[in-house]
């Protein structure tokens, strides 16, 4: 890091360019004093970057336990009406694929209408 020393002779330096030129600097070095205290407040609290990544996570968790209602439908009706899609899916898959079976076996099974379909 550029001690504070090194930055004020900088800004003596500058002192005597055109405005428009130290006006850039200035703000070059005062964003830079910003993130340097904010490095290291960061550092002060001693966490690691996996550690600010988990606490993150743990309270979008929190937050998300937090919901009781969505678009104006509590949660548990919402988790019924997922439940309930689902099983209508199981059930729509179960009865094509009891369909395709009674098809295969009119047709004399499954070998038979494979058969049938090449031309054999």
């Amino acid at each position: 890091m550029v001690s504070d020393e090194a930055l004020k002779k900088l800004q003596e330096q500058i002192a005597a360019w055109p405005m428009e030129r130290r006006f850039v600097v200035q703000q070059l070095i005062e964003d830079y004093r910003r993130n340097r205290e904010d490095l290291r407040a960061y550092k002060d609290t001693g966490l690691t970057p996996e550690s600010v990544e988990a606490l993150k996570l743990s309270v979008m968790g929190k937050a998300i336990a937090e919901i009781k209602e969505f678009n104006g439908l509590p949660v548990n009706r919402l988790r019924e009406l997922a439940g309930a899609a689902a099983q209508a899916r199981r059930r729509s898959v179960g009865a094509r694929l009891r369909q395709n079976g009674e098809t295969a076996r009119r047709r004399g099974g499954a070998a038979s209408a494979r058969r049938g379909r090449r031309g054999l």
